[in-house]
């Protein structure tokens, strides 16, 4: 008797197990996904502010440096993409944003 009953609770534990991976498993796949991002995603789609003309991930002066650290900030506080864009275009302005973004 006691041998089905620890048969039961293993096979109620395996099931319990797979269920809660069919649930999870999708749920970590979309944290991980939002969280790759990377700083030279979104500094291709910004204007350096200095002055150059050139898109924020081909520039090297210290502002772009600037601007690359306060988009690395962003990510790591969960920002998305369009969040921290926003962010750049209330300081700046929507002039901004690299052709392929700009409206």
């Amino acid at each position: 008797m006691n041998q089905r009953k620890s048969n039961i609770l293993s096979n109620f534990a395996q099931r319990f197990l797979v269920l809660a991976l069919i649930i999870l498993l999708p749920l970590l796949a979309a944290c991980a996904g939002s969280n790759s991002l990377s700083v030279s995603d979104i500094s291709k789609e910004l204007m350096c502010k200095c002055g150059c003309d050139e898109v924020l991930s081909t520039c090297d002066c210290s502002d772009a440096e600037e601007m690359n650290a306060l988009i690395g900030q962003k990510l790591a506080q969960g920002q998305s993409k369009e969040q921290i864009l926003q962010v750049f275009v209330d300081q700046y302005g929507k002039q901004v944003l690299a052709e392929s973004t700009n409206p």
